[in-house]
Parts: structure tokens; sequence; C-alpha cells
């Protein structure tokens, strides 16, 4: 786990960064936030569907240091959009944590232009 005591105390470690974390309501995502946070980052938590659970995250971080973005990264200018929303929300954006992910179901023979 990051801890960075480890690098000395001239080290700035999340303290002052901004991250956008896909896929931040729910699992690893939520996680990930939790940690951010707690190491003094700002953390913008972005969703896909699931606004209640982002809101909830939110709830739970409490302060000026959290923001929420949504939308469907599935679907073509999505990422524009809501990279364009995070940085209107929280100023800017040093970080991204790209952990959004969609489970599709297909045959593992569909071939390359499936993907």
């Amino acid at each position: 786990m990051y801890n960075n005591r480890q690098r000395g105390d001239d080290a700035k470690g999340l303290a002052g960064r901004t991250m956008l974390i896909t896929g931040a309501s729910r699992g690893i995502g939520a996680a990930t936030a939790r940690i951010a946070h707690r190491e003094s980052a700002t953390v913008v938590i972005h969703f896909g569907a699931n606004r209640a659970a982002a809101g909830y995250l939110s709830a739970e971080l409490g302060d000026e240091r959290v923001h929420i973005v949504g939308g469907d990264l599935t679907h073509a200018g999505a990422a524009q959009r809501i990279g364009d929303d995070a940085e209107a929300a929280a100023g800017r954006i040093d970080v991204l944590v790209n952990n959004a992910g969609a489970w599709i179901c297909s045959p593992l023979d569909d071939g390359d232009d499936s993907w």
C-alpha cells in the first residue's frame, strides 16, 4: 500500500492533487476513492448508472474535496464530457484512475473486430 511517510517528510503524496476515479461509485473504485480522500486528495467520483451509490460515498467522505460526475463510458464522446465535467467541478484533474469496467457477454472466438 502507498504510504507517503516512506518517501520522507518533503514528499507531498496525494495532498493537493485532484483525482478523477472512473467507476468510483462501488467496489474497487469506491475503495480507491476512500484511500485517496484519506490521503488528502480531492476526489471526483464518477458513476455510470448508480448515482445513489455515488451519492452515498460522497456523503460518507463528506467535505468540499468530493465531487460527483456521471456518464456512460460506452457512448462515443462520453469520456471527453466526463473529463470536462470533472474539471469544471474540481478546477483541474491531476490524476486519472481508469477503473470503470463492463462485462459484455461474448464468445471467445468473436475476433478482434468485436473489440
